[in-house]
């Protein structure tokens, strides 16, 4: 090969390099654009945000969202006084936002929660719900812990559509209450 084709060659490269897909930089992908709160038109959707809030985004404001202004905790009767007094919103706001900031994110999967609708009775602006619980956590400090039993919900209708929850009523199973794991971070 001559030293005129040679070059001949070389200049051709810049022409070819814009045609080869290995000198431009990859598209960035889409940001995704799953909402973490589903907008709560049924009762149903405002326990699918709870369940959401504690065991997928970790989201202490979704939970709040999920909640009414005048919404009541009640522990189960059974725990001994004081631990077996109600508290409100702003209470449990606190509660949650400590349980979610004490989860051990080192694991997989520090949350695992689960709601199973065991009877409903729903009007056209409230309804009231009847569910078994199922809630396991894994906590920096304290280890595992496991909650079960059933509660007692009541929610509400409001003007803008929304639905939240305005009470839990907690009863326990054999194990620990969803009420005493919040206990451990009042």
């Amino acid at each position: 090969m001559s030293l005129g084709s040679n070059l001949s060659l070389l200049a051709a490269i810049p022409l070819l390099l814009p045609g080869c897909r290995f000198f431009y930089l990859p598209e960035p992908e889409e940001p995704t654009t799953e909402r973490q709160e589903i907008f709560p038109d049924t009762p149903d959707k405002v326990l699918r945000n709870v369940e959401n809030a504690l065991e997928t985004y970790y989201n202490a404001i979704i939970y709040s969202n999920a909640l009414a202004y005048d919404f009541t905790f009640y522990p189960d009767e059974g725990l001994p006084s004081p631990s077996d007094q109600p508290w409100g919103k702003e209470e449990e706001e606190s509660i949650i936002s400590n349980l979610l900031l004490n989860l051990d994110y080192s694991v997989s999967q520090p949350a695992d929660v689960e709601f199973v609708i065991v009877s409903r009775r729903e009007f056209p602006d409230s309804a009231s719900m009847r569910i078994e619980y199922r809630m396991v956590y894994a906590f920096r400090n304290i280890g595992n812990r496991e909650a079960r039993g059933e509660a007692e919900i009541g929610l509400r209708k409001r003007i803008d559509g929304r639905w939240v929850m305005t009470s839990w009523a907690d009863y326990r199973d054999t194990s620990l209450s969803w009420g005493e794991i919040k206990l451990l971070f009042k």
